[in-house]
């Protein structure tokens, strides 16, 4: 059995990985969109004879790295999804809202309590009861 600071750490490691998530989408994206470049340059240098292999078999590496790229993007966001379910789960408004701001939103407490305008004090209460209340999905259980 695990103890409560165990199981607090963790609901809190995987409500961090939001961020990770997205960090991982924007780097997908421009990793794409730098080896597109790095691609379309290779071929200018190429004589006339290789092009239209060159571009067909550049083709089909984009094509290949779209499906993958594509796939990923799937993978990330199905995570994000779920982190923002977890916390949509809890039911009292005021703890969604801290770690909605604090996971999310990349708040921290102060911003958080000035926007709500409570002591950073009664906002850590809120986080704490919050994680403490929160659900994780079985799978993350089991790792």
């Amino acid at each position: 059995m695990k103890s409560i600071s165990n199981e607090y750490d963790e609901k809190v490691r995987y409500l961090k990985g939001y961020y990770w998530i997205i960090q991982n989408l924007i780097d997908e994206l421009i990793r794409s969109k730098e080896d597109s470049y790095l691609k379309a340059s290779q071929i200018s240098g190429m004589p006339k004879s290789q092009i239209i292999r060159t571009i067909d078999d550049v083709y089909q590496e984009k094509i290949i790295r779209i499906e993958k790229l594509d796939k990923k993007i799937r993978e990330y966001y199905s995570r994000k999804k779920e982190i923002e379910q977890v916390i949509d789960a809890l039911e009292d408004p005021q703890q969604r809202y801290v770690l909605k701001n604090k996971y999310m939103y990349f708040k921290t407490f102060e911003e958080i309590s000035i926007n709500l305008d409570k002591s950073c004090k009664q906002i850590s209460r809120w986080h704490s009861e919050a994680i403490n209340n929160l659900k994780l999905p079985s799978s993350v259980n089991q790792c």
